[in-house]
């Protein structure tokens, strides 16, 4: 048997999960309202009009400069956004396994009950542990 790793080598991927979720979740959103402006929900003349609206598009015609700056940092800013989220996901996660005692013999007690309908098998192999948990009971 190896020894144990003094820092963990996987992290939690519950924050990646949640902003995945909620991208997907934009995006969708973006996705509905662009199919309902193609049926005409929002008027009928609606989806002939530009993407941009024309005060905008004047706008940017008028001030080139300051809209490629605008541009410019909004891609920065999602450039940034983007590699930390990567660097994040990459690195181990910075809490180390978790040392409950250094004094040999003593015990750790693990309280656990099965409210499913069916076995559920519990086992820590490094622990010589393996105990079947029939349903709605608990073990100790």
């Amino acid at each position: 048997m190896s020894r144990r790793s003094r820092a963990a080598v996987a992290r939690s991927t519950a924050s990646d999960r949640t902003l995945v979720l909620l991208s997907g979740l934009v995006l969708l959103a973006v996705g509905v309202l662009v199919v309902l402006l193609g049926r005409g929900a929002f008027g009928v003349n609606r989806a002939q009009r530009p993407l941009i609206d024309p005060q905008i598009s004047a706008w940017v015609a008028a001030n080139p400069t300051s809209a490629r700056w605008i541009a410019i940092g909004v891609g920065v800013v999602l450039l940034i956004v983007g590699l930390t989220w990567a660097v994040r996901s990459l690195r181990p996660e910075p809490r180390p396994d978790v040392l409950l005692s250094d004094v040999p013999g003593q015990r750790l007690t693990v309280t656990l009950s099965n409210q499913g309908n069916s076995l559920h098998d519990f086992s820590i192999p490094a622990q010589h542990i393996d105990a079947n948990v029939e349903a709605g009971t608990p073990v100790r």
